[in-house]
């Protein structure tokens, strides 16, 4: 992973889950990188938008996912840059996504994702890791959730399609 060469985003991209703090999220979010290939980020917890961003990710470089985080657009542009970190309400949003990405990714399988409280604990930003080594097979096919085609593939699964950044 060689796109992004800020020590922010390597210590996010190699730092074990359980050592991500909101503090390192915050930090993270002021150096204002925009969005790309292997950065995003989401306010919402909305499965549209989270798992065609996972399987892209997968097949491609791999990347960091921010559910929780509002995005800001330069002005007049199509950069998105962080805005706040509001984080999310969503009961058990981790337990949500590991769901979904079971139910709807081919071949099945989980990013790493650590969900890092924000304040008193009550919200959560999601912190997804999609790593392309960890990936079991490529490409990574999503089950077609009411998008737009991305691509067709002569092998694709009936009913999927293969994402790419």
């Amino acid at each position: 992973m060689n796109i992004v060469h800020d020590s922010k985003f390597r210590s996010l991209f190699h730092l074990p889950l359980s050592e991500i703090k909101i503090g390192d999220i915050k930090s993270f979010c002021d150096q204002k990188i925009p969005e790309g290939s292997t950065i995003d980020y989401k306010e919402e917890l909305i499965k549209e938008k989270i798992l065609p961003t996972i399987a892209a990710m997968a097949n491609t470089d791999g990347g960091l996912i921010l559910v929780g985080v509002s995005e800001e657009r330069e002005y007049g542009g199509r950069r998105s840059y962080p805005g706040l970190v509001k984080g999310i309400n969503n009961k058990n949003p981790k337990q949500t996504i590991i769901n979904w990405c079971y139910a709807f990714l081919q071949p099945a399988f989980c990013p790493e994702i650590q969900e890092i409280p924000v304040g008193d604990g009550e919200k959560v930003v999601v912190f997804i890791r999609i790593d392309p080594k960890l990936v079991p097979e490529l490409p990574v096919f999503c089950r077609d959730l009411d998008l737009k085609p991305i691509i067709s593939h002569p092998l694709r699964p009936k009913g999927f399609r293969v994402q790419r950044g």
